[in-house]
């Protein structure tokens, strides 16, 4: 009879935004309010959070930028920058392509 290894569960990094990417994700969601509607905006930010959480499994998933920080692009319209560190990623900053700043 075949035996198998028992399946060990690694511990996920957690993910949380800084005061600066909650405040980038709430202007972003009022410029889409604005330019389209509110259902139009809250989907979007679901699908940004989403992404962003998906990087407590995938935290290497972005582009390198320096200093540990990593850049993922979200619907090419996007950037999610990022701090993976073993126990949390931090999410930093959410750039969308319609912002100035």
């Amino acid at each position: 009879m075949l035996k198998c290894a028992p399946i060990t569960r690694v511990a996920l990094p957690r993910v949380e935004f800084s005061p600066a990417a909650r405040a980038d994700l709430l202007a972003l969601y009022e410029l889409i309010y604005r330019e389209a509607d509110a259902a139009r905006a809250g989907a979007y930010l679901d699908r940004i959070e989403r992404s962003c959480m998906t990087l407590g499994e995938f935290p290497m998933a972005g582009r390198a930028q320096g200093r540990g920080v990593r850049s993922l692009g979200f619907e090419r319209r996007a950037s999610i920058i990022y701090l993976p560190t073993p126990d949390r990623v931090l999410i930093l900053r959410i750039l969308h392509a319609g912002r100035s700043n």
